[in-house]
């Protein structure tokens, strides 16, 4: 099959266990997995932990590495914005040279003025045109200072963020000149918010910028929204894939879990149904 298949971090995030996400990916067929920038999760430090990814990635070499890669662009002071984008240059630059990774997950900064649910209102509902500008400013400076060595950018629709849905992330791109900082499209943090809209919205708006998938399920209990495994929730995953298909989309298919439960089995179930998805079509 040549889709790729990527573990994210969420399937075993457990403080001092990073190994046994590797074990998890390599047992059932992953063709790689989504870390995390920093080290808090995993119990170490940022040094000790880029050494433990270092460690892994040598006991697990068929194992493909990216990571999920926030950036602080939305904070007042310039400063810290400056910092924080040379400081993302250089993971980037590290990662391509330690792994090959080519495609990053990334975030710019969290936009909350209320409860963090309240979608709504967070985000880009609340963004300014100087958050905007920062962003775009920021973001087109990461991006061509890796771009040379063929590594893109990947902003995660996600809710609370400036790119939350496809017009906030359609209006980032219109104020950014590089071309290698596109989309992850995880519809399920799109169908959640009370102006999502369809996901056949959210590729034709999106689909000349989708660099990385992310594949999770939603379903309703007691009126409110909760993550499930692929195959049960409300996301339709067959017409997701095809979709993407429909538009020439090649990249990697990250699968998510971020929800109580068996996160061993969920991993397991997961990748065997949307193989099955992979695979189906209509003649």
């Amino acid at each position: 099959m040549k889709e790729k298949i990527y573990l994210h971090i969420n399937y075993w995030e457990r403080n001092g266990e990073l190994e046994n996400l590797f074990k998890l990916a390599k047992m059932n067929g992953y063709n790689g997995v989504e870390l995390r920038r920093y080290g808090k999760s995993a119990g170490l430090a940022d040094e000790a932990y880029k050494e433990e990814v270092c460690r892994l990635r040598d006991k697990y070499p068929k194992i493909e590495i990216t990571f999920g890669c926030p950036m602080e662009f939305m904070n007042e002071n310039e400063s810290v914005r400056k910092s924080e984008e040379e400081q993302a240059i250089a993971f980037f630059l590290w990662a391509e040279k330690e792994f090959g990774t080519k495609t990053f997950n990334a975030m710019t900064g969290t936009l909350t003025c209320a409860e963090y649910r309240k979608f709504e209102v967070n985000g880009s509902a609340m963004a300014t045109e100087n958050h905007y500008k920062w962003a775009a400013t920021h973001l087109d400076a990461v991006g061509m200072a890796v771009k040379s060595k063929g590594i893109k950018l990947a902003l995660e629709s996600h809710n609370c963020f400036i790119h939350d849905l496809p017009d906030s992330i359609n209006k980032l791109f219109g104020m950014m000149k590089t071309d290698n900082v596109g989309v992850n499209i995880d519809y399920g943090n799109i169908m959640v918010h009370k102006y999502g809209g369809s996901l056949e919205n959210a590729i034709e708006k999106l689909k000349d910028r989708i660099f990385y998938a992310h594949m999770k399920n939603v379903i309703v209990v007691a009126n409110d929204l909760y993550c499930t495994t692929l195959a049960e929730g409300m996301i339709d995953n067959f017409q997701f894939v095809n979709l993407l298909k429909k538009i020439g989309y090649k990249g990697v298919y990250c699968l998510e879990f971020p929800a109580l439960g068996d996160h061993f089995s969920a991993a397991r179930r997961d990748i065997e149904y949307f193989k099955t998805v992979l695979k189906s079509k209509w003649d």
